[in-house]
């Protein structure tokens, strides 16, 4: 117990780590991205002032255009007769000057010439009218908000192709082996908004590291690999030798292994080989370095009460997994993460070093899991 202890206090802490490595982090520069490109990254500013959508009524069903008023008291007993057919028009499409409803196919018949209507209307059936989807003067996007497929939608209803956006460009450094976990890093941080480079894998020796990191024109390069003890740490090597090494071995489970630097200005996240420090990893440091990058608000979590006790270690910052069960958290896995964890877990949060984990029925604010990747 006394060496446990004695590992544990030779961690840095999570907090301190994440204040190193964020001190001096600013938004990197906005850019305009078509709308394919645009979803997961972070709006740049309050994107345009909106013109009402609809722009005009439009109909929401196939139907017969009227004014409401001309239709009073109109049924199968008492049919209001036409001299002429009335206006058609399809869903979507915008209503004549002068209707204010629209009547389903069935309830208006032709009668040899003529034609008769066997049911009424009130104002607006069948109708979206102006504005009703966006008011006009709204603004299409927040500064900081993640862009959605909904937003998309109301980009592309409005007729935009591209947003601007702050999407960081982030480099992963494969060192092998290590290819499954480089990967999804990879696919996590594209999900994240960033703008991924290929992954590239480097020679585990400290000079090619140290090559690649001078090459990198990344706001955020992340090593995968070589950050083990003894002859397992070659990643720290390079960093000591040419760059800042901020801290090596954190107070994070799982993770500890993880490694934060600074080369030039740029900084660097070395991870873990085994993908479940990885994720760790990325949860506890790589998402608020990104964050920070692309000037993304900080998240809000969902407070639901604990379907049952979390235990924790005092000293160490862990990563619980959660799944949504009977409107509260059901913990799945915390400190450990096995992989499969992963695809039954809704959310996720961390427990503070400072604390001894959580009793059941306690109030926790927690992170979605989504498929697209973590919040």
């Amino acid at each position: 117990m006394l060496q446990q202890h004695a590992a544990i206090g030779a961690l840095t802490p999570l907090n301190t780590v994440l204040h190193r490595l964020l001190e001096g982090l600013s938004p990197v520069n906005a850019e305009m991205v078509a709308l394919h490109q645009a979803c997961g990254c972070v709006a740049a500013d309050e994107q345009l002032t909106m013109p009402p959508l609809p722009p005009a009524n439009r109909a929401e069903i196939d139907g017969w255009a009227f004014r409401a008023i001309d239709l009073s008291g109109a049924s199968a007993f008492s049919p209001v007769m036409l001299a002429a057919q009335p206006a058609w028009v399809a869903e979507g499409e915008t209503l004549p000057d002068g209707c204010d409803c629209l009547l389903e196919p069935s309830l208006v018949q032709p009668v040899g010439p003529q034609w008769q209507v066997i049911g009424d209307a009130v104002p607006g059936q069948g109708i979206r009218r102006v504005g009703e989807d966006c008011a006009s003067g709204q603004h299409l996007l927040e500064t900081g908000r993640r862009i959605s497929p909904a937003d998309l939608l109301l980009a592309r209803s409005h007729g935009l192709s591209s947003l601007r956006v702050r999407r960081p460009v982030v480099q992963i450094l494969e060192l092998a082996p290590a290819e499954a976990t480089a990967q999804f890093v990879a696919e996590w941080a594209y999900a994240q908004g960033a703008r991924c480079l290929p992954v590239e894998t480097c020679r585990c020796d400290a000079q090619s590291i140290a090559g690649a990191l001078q090459a990198s024109e990344a706001d955020l390069v992340v090593l995968v690999g070589g950050t083990g003890a003894h002859d397992n740490r070659k990643a720290i090597e390079a960093l000591a030798a040419h760059g800042t090494l901020i801290a090596h071995g954190i107070a994070l489970s799982p993770g500890r292994m993880t490694a934060v630097a600074r080369a030039g200005n740029r900084p660097v996240i070395a991870l873990p080989a085994l993908a479940s420090h990885a994720i760790a990893g990325c949860l506890g440091l790589v998402a608020p370095a990104l964050r920070r990058l692309s000037g993304a608000a900080e998240p809000w979590p969902i407070a639901l009460p604990l379907a049952r006790k979390i235990s924790s270690t005092v000293g160490i910052a862990e990563i619980a997994l959660l799944k949504l069960q009977d409107e509260g958290w059901m913990p799945v896995a915390a400190g450990d993460l096995p992989l499969v964890s992963l695809s039954v877990a809704d959310a996720w949060l961390i427990l503070a070093a400072t604390s001894e984990g959580y009793s059941a029925g306690t109030v926790v604010g927690a992170f979605p899991l989504h498929v697209t990747g973590f919040t």
